[in-house]
């Protein structure tokens, strides 16, 4: 019989002259490969990308997310340590948790992975340096109000923001993390003052707590 199309030629070869022994373990592993095929695709995992914050109660943490996946594994390491798992999470919608076993002034670089029953996904580090918050206190005296706060570990000093009424913040001083207080004259009597402490080092920020007094 003659074979009008060229792209048909192989499967009339299988199908009316192969041997009949022979074409079905043809068959079989051309449907074990395309088989292998459809489940690599359909098990492979995103990689997963992290970002991390600096926050009061310890380092927030957020990925993307993959619906295929079973959930995300959570992996830490202390300056230039080796990783260790902290956390599983489990869901696929799941895509953020706050690490709060963490000490100020130290680096802290972490991986993501989505997992499901068959494989586990690709991860990209991120680190983190953290530094907690800072909690400011106003108080008034006969020179102005006095600002204070306690030490943040971590952090090389602190700026100090002050506004006036219901307007804006503005940066009105930065000192070193030695120091403790900050008097500030430029006050009037009758007048809403808000004050905050941020404390940094470097282009990294801490979080803080404002406090707010009436000048008299």
């Amino acid at each position: 019989a003659e074979i009008s199309q060229g792209d048909k030629a192989y499967t009339y070869f299988i199908t009316h002259i192969m041997p009949v022994g022979l074409r079905g373990l043809i068959i079989a592993g051309l449907l074990s490969a395309v088989m292998s095929t459809v489940v690599s695709v359909i098990n492979s995992l995103a990689t997963v990308t992290v970002k991390t914050k600096n926050t009061g109660k310890g380092i927030s943490l957020t990925w993307n997310t993959d619906s295929r996946a079973t959930g995300y594994k959570v992996y830490r390491r202390t300056g230039k340590g080796a990783y260790r798992l902290i956390k599983t999470v489990k869901g696929s919608s799941v895509r953020s948790m706050v690490d709060r076993s963490v000490v100020g002034g130290k680096t802290y670089t972490y991986r993501v992975s989505a997992y499901n029953s068959y494989t586990k996904g690709g991860s990209k580090a991120k680190s983190q340096y953290y530094i907690g918050c800072t909690t400011a206190r106003a108080k008034n005296t006969s020179q102005g109000v006095r600002v204070s706060w306690k030490k943040t570990k971590g952090a090389a000093g602190y700026k100090i923001y002050k506004k006036t009424g219901s307007g804006r913040f503005k940066c009105v001083k930065v000192v070193k993390a030695k120091t403790r207080t900050y008097l500030d004259r430029r006050v009037k009597s009758g007048t809403k003052y808000t004050y905050f402490v941020k404390p940094y080092k470097g282009k990294t920020a801490g979080t803080y707590k404002k406090a707010s007094v009436k000048y008299r």
